[in-house]
């Protein structure tokens, strides 16, 4: 993956300072709760931040394709992305709406997801819990793969309305 777009800071954006769930033997924190450190905006210890905050990869940050509107405290999405062993896959993609999963319907994401899923890369949508708690996540490559290529654009969001359905009703 390429390295972070210095002309994309993260500027107000501080989705991952409250959204995602750290646990390693420097810092923890859950999902759903800001860290202590977290500002608004940015981060008061940023200079001198855990490794495990300086080493997060934000899809937004690194994937020069992906769109202005991606930034995540724009989309409500916030994406991630990890190498993966899963068979026929060498990427994989995590696209967690953190606050409703109905931000995974709204342009542009589709559209991004669409892509990755045409590039072969191992999509999976997500919705956070409540803090502290488990959310919910789903592959949708295989129930979204015959629309990418047939390019129908009606299946696709039928089908991706289907799995952000599921995803709300999940445990």
């Amino acid at each position: 993956m390429a390295e972070p777009l210095l002309e994309r800071p993260c500027g107000d954006c501080s989705v991952c300072c409250t959204h995602m769930t750290i646990d390693t033997p420097s810092f923890a924190k859950v999902a759903g709760v800001a860290c202590e450190h977290c500002l608004s905006p940015g981060c008061g210890i940023y200079e001198t931040r855990y490794d495990i905050c300086r080493t997060y990869r934000c899809g937004w940050k690194h994937a020069a394709w992906l769109p202005e509107a991606m930034r995540p405290d724009r989309s409500g999405v916030v994406i991630d992305f990890r190498e993966t062993e899963a068979p026929g896959y060498k990427l994989e993609a995590r696209l967690l709406a953190y606050a409703d999963p109905a931000a995974l319907e709204r342009h542009p994401v589709p559209d991004v997801i669409a892509g990755l899923i045409a590039q072969q890369v191992l999509t999976h949508i997500a919705r956070s819990g409540p803090p502290g708690a488990p959310g919910a996540k789903a592959a949708v490559n295989a129930q979204l793969a015959e629309a990418v290529r047939t390019r129908d654009p009606d299946l696709f969001l039928a089908a991706l309305k289907a799995g952000v359905r599921a995803l709300e009703t999940a445990p």
